[in-house]
């Protein structure tokens, strides 16, 4: 009995490719949205805190009262820092932030064709009134159970001069020769 052979249907090189591509284009379109979400009420509200820390509030009273949830993206970096260096997340996500501002500040002197910052403690021990001072609260619990440094006005070992205002660091970043 003869057989016929037949051939399955070919389909052209360029059509190939188009039904391959949702494979591709769907989860590299789910990792972007995931990594990079789009701009949520929970994002936009970090923004909008950012940009009024920036211009001049005071970041634990008048910002952090809001108690945000924070995004994995704000979170990441300092996680992943504390993972590889010692110290806890919050003490890094203090840290990134911390260079960050002064990073900023940099800018503003390259920009000025004028020479970078370099060691920041003669700038920071200058100009306390370009820091908001926090003279509430304690480092309690600091070594199990022993009492910590109590905050007091002007600088403290808790909180050093408290947290930056960016407006009058910047001011007076501007104002160096």
């Amino acid at each position: 009995m003869p057989t016929a052979t037949t051939k399955p249907p070919t389909v052209p090189p360029s059509i190939e490719r188009l039904l391959l591509l949702p494979l591709i284009a769907l989860p590299i379109l789910w990792l972007a949205g995931y990594f990079f979400p789009p701009i949520n009420h929970d994002v936009a509200a970090i923004l909008d805190v950012s940009a009024r820390w920036v211009n001049g509030e005071r970041l634990y009273v008048e910002v952090i009262d809001e108690n945000l949830p924070l995004t994995f993206v704000v979170h990441a970096l300092p996680v992943l820092t504390s993972k590889i260096l010692p110290g806890d997340p919050s003490f890094w996500f203090t840290a990134w932030v911390v260079a960050g501002i002064f990073a900023q500040l940099n800018e503003i002197r390259v920009g000025a064709t004028k020479p970078a910052l370099g060691f920041l403690n003669q700038l920071i021990y200058q100009n306390p009134q370009c820091f908001n001072d926090i003279n509430d609260g304690s480092m309690n619990n600091c070594n199990k159970g022993t009492q910590g440094f109590a905050t007091i006005t002007g600088w403290d070992p808790a909180t050093g001069h408290g947290s930056p205002n960016y407006a009058c660091l910047a001011g007076v970043v501007a104002a160096l020769a």
